[in-house]
């Protein structure tokens, strides 16, 4: 034999790997106190001819100007010593982990069968391994990595290890071909948007560890149509199943406290939401553009609506809200445009209507306000098209810009006692608009184009012996053509009986006046009478 050439079993061996267009990578797994790890020194590369070793390290390492193989089968599994193309070791080495970017972009990759010593699939270990239909971690594995599996566009068959803790972010992100996912009990954290995307997605089963989905976990998961939370799971981050177009079903459970912004976002099969009485926080948009959503009922612990919960659901009909609410925040059913009825019961509690809360909701043809709303904010009735009347409660201090704003069909408006200002456009474009009842004594002010457009006709009433007041303060037959009346004197008014005989002057109400103004119904020294 020519010393010059290479032994006849080592070129044999080569001869079989190139020809089979096969490279198989297998590990010993004897014991050993050192963490070895399998992954790739340069990350990303799809080409490679050798396996090598150095520190407490394994990687494969980049070669060669073509693909080599046009399908590659990896087994991770304690076999041999031969770990490759010409590669020898007399080490003992024990494989713990795949490494960060090991396979990352390996295209043609079609299998891996991982040993049982596996612990950790570190970040983007199998990113965008197109080819690859199935994956099994074994029964040690306890992380996934960050975008661990990403983009694996034809993985279908997912099994995860029962010591599984955690799932980081993106770690199945766009594999659109799975169809079911089952997370052990061990499961303690699922990461964001950890299987953003995977539209082929139609089951999955939560266990009852898992305390919160993360944000954006589920979200374009589009085939997906029903949902039941698991029992250990509290919150349900931001975003987690935006876009599910085809969600129509979700069983919270009884142990979800907090619906993050966005949760539910313009999932448009979904007809009907029953929220349990342990949520007490429903953020931003949780719910908005769930345009098949019919009724919606608060439990009693939710005491915030946050900014557009329900905006553009369009098929909202009906809506309870609970008697404890503290706060409507801005555009909560901002174009609801099919809802008719709202329920906002009487409460010791105070509340506000913040902006653009019904705004657009045109099928809105009435709305009791409880009394202890404290203002009504800029645009909230805007567009109400088919609202009829409205009585702003005594206890308001404030009615907002545009707040009815084109309100078309309203022909009455109640203001309460305490409203001291209207603002800009605050009933413009309410052509209907025949009558303005106001029981503030004092009148409040407003921005001249507050009543623009109203009827030609309508009637501005205010209480009696007050009709002077409010006309220099601005509220003039300019602005209410039909004119201004004072309300009937009160009936059955006996007398107000006082501390002492002090020969001040009272009005109705028993407040002290200090220039009586002639023809006036006033109290002095308990007795009615009328000023000359």
């Amino acid at each position: 034999m020519n010393i010059n050439e290479p032994h006849p079993l080592k070129a044999l061996v080569r001869k079989i790997c190139l020809i089979l267009l096969l490279v198989n990578i297998s590990i010993s797994g004897y014991p050993s106190d050192i963490l070895y790890s399998i992954g790739s020194k340069y990350g990303g590369y799809k080409y490679y001819d050798e396996v090598a070793f150095g520190g407490a390290e394994a990687w494969l390492v980049a070669g060669g100007t073509g693909d080599i193989a046009s399908t590659i089968y990896v087994d991770i599994l304690p076999s041999q010593r031969w770990l490759g193309v010409g590669v020898y070791y007399n080490r003992l080495l024990k494989v713990m982990e795949i490494a960060d970017k090991a396979f990352m972009g390996y295209r043609n990759l079609v299998s891996v069968t991982m040993c049982s010593n596996i612990i950790n699939v570190r970040e983007y270990a199998f990113y965008q391994c197109t080819s690859l239909p199935s994956i099994t971690f074994t029964k040690k594995v306890r992380f996934i990595g960050d975008l661990a599996m990403y983009g694996c566009t034809k993985l279908s068959e997912v099994t995860l290890s029962d010591s599984l803790r955690i799932i980081g972010k993106s770690a199945f992100s766009h594999c659109d071909k799975i169809k079911a996912v089952s997370f052990p009990d061990s499961l303690k954290t699922l990461g964001e948007y950890a299987f953003d995307a995977c539209t082929g997605l139609e089951s999955v089963s939560f266990n009852h560890a898992l305390r919160e989905i993360g944000a954006n976990a589920f979200q374009y998961c589009t085939g997906l149509p029903s949902i039941t939370i698991g029992k250990g799971v509290t919150t349900i981050g931001a975003g987690a199943f935006q876009y599910c177009t085809s969600l129509s079903s979700i069983d919270f459970g009884n142990g979800v406290t907090t619906i993050g912004a966005g949760a539910f976002k313009c999932c448009t099969g979904l007809s009907s939401v029953d929220i349990p009485v342990s949520v007490k926080y429903i953020g931003d948009e949780a719910f908005s553009g769930c345009t098949a959503l019919k009724s919606v009922e608060m439990p009693y612990s939710v005491r915030n609506l946050k900014k557009r919960v329900f905006l553009d659901c369009s098929g909202l009909e009906s809506v309870i809200l609970p008697a404890n609410i503290i706060e409507v925040d801005a555009g909560c059913f901002q174009n609801c445009v099919n809802l008719k009825s709202v329920v906002l019961p009487e409460s010791s509690v105070k509340m506000s209507v913040r902006d653009y809360v019904f705004d657009g909701c045109r099928s809105l043809e009435s709305l009791d306000l409880p009394e202890r709303i404290i203002f009504i904010g800029n645009g909230s009735f805007r567009g109400c098209t088919g609202l009829k009347s409205m009585t702003v409660p005594s206890y308001a201090g404030s009615i907002g810009d545009s707040a009815f704003l084109g309100c078309s069909s309203m022909k009455k408006v109640v203001i309460g006692q305490s409203v001291k200002s209207i603002g800009d456009s605050a009933f413009a474009g309410c052509r209907a608009l025949d009558s303005v009842i106001c029981h503030a004594q004092e009148p409040g002010t407003f921005v001249r184009n507050a009543f623009d457009g109203i009827g030609e006709r309508c009637v501005l009433k205010v209480p009696y012996g007050r009709s002077e007041a409010y006309r220099d303060a601005g509220w003039t037959e300019e602005v209410f053509r039909g004119g201004i009346v004072e309300m009937s004197a009160p009936e059955g008014i006996r007398g107000v009986r006082v501390s002492r005989q002090d020969g001040r002057c009272y009005d109705l109400e028993g407040r002290p006046v200090d220039k009586p103004v002639k023809g006036r119904i006033y109290i002095k020294d308990g007795r009615k009478m009328i000023e000359k």
